[in-house]
This record gives C-alpha cells, sequence and structure tokens, in this order.
C-alpha cells in the first residue's frame, strides 16, 4: 500500500488558505486521565508562504482545520482561536524569498479560565448549572452586536438565542444529580464547571469545530444503548502497539463524599474486599451536591468504578496507509493528538468506553 498524503484545508477567519504549504502540525485536546476534567485545546501549525507572500492573520482571528478522509470528505479536525504569531524568514536570495508561519491557536475552554463569574447560581441539576455558567460567557447578548447589523442577515434557521453563539456546545441537560446553589462569589468560569462537573461524574469537552459541550454522568451508557459498541478495524488501527495500563495510583476502597452548605455533611462508601486484597487507600472529596440521596449514590458509584483495577487503553498505532475518522462521537475521546510533517499521524488514549458497566 501506499503512505496516505493528507490533502489539508485550512480556512482563517472565514477565507480558505490553499496556496500555501503547511509543514507542521501539532494539535492535542482532552484529559489527561479520566478522573480529571479536560485541558484546553491546542493547534500549532507551521505554515510557508513560497512566493513571499504576507499572510493577514492577527491575534483572535478564528481558525478551523480539516482534512479529508478517504470518502474524498473533508472532516474537522480543530476549531480555535489564534493567540500566538511568529513570523520568520525562512529562505531568502535573488530568485525568492520564503517566509515561514508559526500559529498557535486555542480551543474554547482557555476561555472559560480567563472569564470571571461573580453573579449567583440557583439549586438546580449539574447540567442546567453548567449550561447557565457556559451561556454567560459563550452566547454574545444583541447589545454585543455591531449597530449597523440586523437580524435579516443572520441565517433563517438561527434561533434568537443562539444567534450570538461563540463556542456552546451540546449539553446534557438537566442532568444527574441536584447541585448546592452557589453565592456570588467570584471565581473562573472553568474551575466553577469543573466543581460541578467533578460532583456529578460529568466532564466537559471540546468539539471538534472548537464548541464546548457536557456529559453527564450517563452519557457514555446512553450512547452505547442507543449505538451499541464501536468496531475499530484495520482501517483505524494496526494490532500491533496496542497497549492498556492498569495503575494502583487509580484504586480507591474508602471513599467519604463532603457535600452541602460548606460541606458540612458526609457520606461514605467502604469496600472491605478491595482493603483486604490491596490495601486501605481512601479520598476524601469536597461535593457541591444537595442531597444525601444523591452524594450516597455517587459515593458507592466511586466504589464501584475504583475499588478493582480496571485495564484502560493507553494508546492504539494507526494505519498510515488510509485515514478515516474514528467513528466516535465528541465527548468520548479522552486525548487525541495530532502531529504531522508532510504526513498525518493520530494517536487515542481511550478510557473505559468498551466496558459498557463503566459509566465515567
Amino acid at each position: 500500500m501506499t503512505v496516505w498524503t493528507p490533502d489539508w484545508k485550512l480556512t482563517v477567519a472565514g477565507v480558505d488558505y490553499t496556496d500555501i504549504a503547511i509543514s507542521d502540525i501539532t494539535h492535542e485536546s482532552g484529559r489527561d486521565d479520566i478522573y480529571t476534567q479536560p485541558n484546553p485545546s491546542y493547534l500549532q501549525i507551521s505554515l510557508v508562504a513560497l512566493s513571499g507572500q504576507t499572510l493577514p492573520f492577527d491575534i483572535n482571528d478564528s481558525l478551523s482545520l480539516q482534512v479529508k478522509d478517504s470518502s474524498a470528505a473533508y472532516v474537522n479536525l480543530f476549531g480555535g482561536d489564534i493567540t500566538d504569531i511568529t513570523v520568520e524568514v525562512a529562505q531568502t536570495g535573488q530568485i525568492a524569498t520564503v517566509i515561514s508561519y508559526t500559529i498557535l491557536a486555542m480551543g474554547a475552554l482557555v476561555k472559560l479560565a480567563k472569564e470571571i463569574y461573580n453573579d449567583t447560581i440557583s439549586q438546580d441539576e449539574d447540567g442546567n448549572q453548567i449550561e447557565t455558567l457556559l451561556e454567560s460567557v459563550l452566547l454574545g447578548s444583541w447589545n454585543d452586536v455591531p449597530s449597523a447589523t440586523t437580524w435579516s442577515g443572520y441565517d433563517a434557521t438561527v434561533q434568537w438565542q443562539y444567534a450570538e453563539n461563540q463556542g456552546l456546545g451540546e449539553i446534557d441537560t438537566p442532568g444527574l444529580y441536584t447541585m448546592e446553589n452557589r453565592a456570588a462569589e467570584p471565581d473562573t468560569i472553568y474551575n466553577i464547571a469543573s466543581q460541578i462537573a467533578n460532583s456529578a461524574f460529568g466532564y466537559l469537552y471540546e468539539d471538534n469545530e472548537g464548541n464546548i459541550g457536557y456529559a453527564d454522568a450517563d452519557h457514555r451508557q446512553t450512547y452505547l444503548l442507543a449505538n451499541g459498541y464501536v468496531d475499530l478495524d484495520a482501517n483505524h488501527a494496526l494490532g500491533q502497539g496496542l497497549s492498556t495500563i492498569v495503575r494502583s495510583a487509580d484504586l480507591r476502597n474508602d471513599i467519604y463524599i463532603n457535600y452541602g452548605n460548606n460541606f458540612g455533611s458526609q457520606e461514605t462508601a467502604t469496600s472491605a474486599s478491595s482493603i483486604a486484597l490491596y490495601g486501605y487507600k481512601a479520598e476524601s472529596i469536597n461535593s457541591v451536591i444537595h442531597s444525601a440521596v444523591d452524594a450516597q449514590e455517587v459515593a458507592d458509584r466511586y466504589i464501584a468504578q475504583r475499588a478493582f483495577p480496571l485495564p484502560a487503553f493507553q494508546s492504539y498505532p494507526e494505519n498510515r496507509t488510509i485515514w478515516q475518522p474514528l467513528p466516535i462521537t465528541a465527548g468520548q475521546l479522552q486525548t487525541t493528538q495530532l502531529w504531522s510533517r508532510m504526513a498525518h499521524r493520530q494517536s487515542a488514549h481511550l478510557d473505559h468506553l468498551l466496558t459498557p458497566q463503566q459509566k465515567t
């Protein structure tokens, strides 16, 4: 077989650039492990202007990267905003000058770490609270729109409340667990959203168009019941190099959930059989869950998932002769990484996706 050569499509500020060469790509998104919230995704891309032309890139310009799959259809790989631009004269001489651009773009999650929320949050389910938080920063109001803009200029299918959507994706609402109300205490939206998500066994994620979504604790189980298992064949991965990992550091067999007003109440769950086999491994967790029933369910769920070691996918080797997007929707992939130097490589760390009884 011949090595697959990628056909990229780069779009910056709504303009497609097809007359420049992409020499290098580094992309990473997702979580370091399944027990933490994800880091903001980023894309670093090196471009070569062979004709020495000046490219009108600017900070905060939107950037998206697509690539053709084996059916010749473009597939989104990344969406975000430019944060850094480096311009370098790579080669110069009597005949021509070659200009190199190195662009760093960040995904939508980075916005949450830079926005302070200083309002109250009413007692509600986790998905509803997350939606309230994200709408405060990702949905612009009509007052944010330039005065010359009229409603007639918008797509006819756009709803009023989402007309100025700046990255709000799919949110699982209402959620599964009732969260405490929150007083008007200033903190970043990322910290507040992470605390709600961690308390409810949910997780934030960025999709491949740069939108922020929230998956509740039953998101994967719901997807599995509706769609079944995901089959990865030789078009996606090669057998050699598949690996899993089991870690002692992931074990927990005595859980304390501190919940309610100022974390003043507590529920516990313990696995005596795990303690007997692996020794005592406890954790005390501050949660914004409201009720004792929900707190006990979360404590029991921790024990069900972490009292005994479970293998997790660590990596898979891709098939470089053909490329198809993984048949996995956003929010199911723990971490994705992409490197390219005039070639394409994609690796992913899949967590407990293939074990339906595990709902992380």
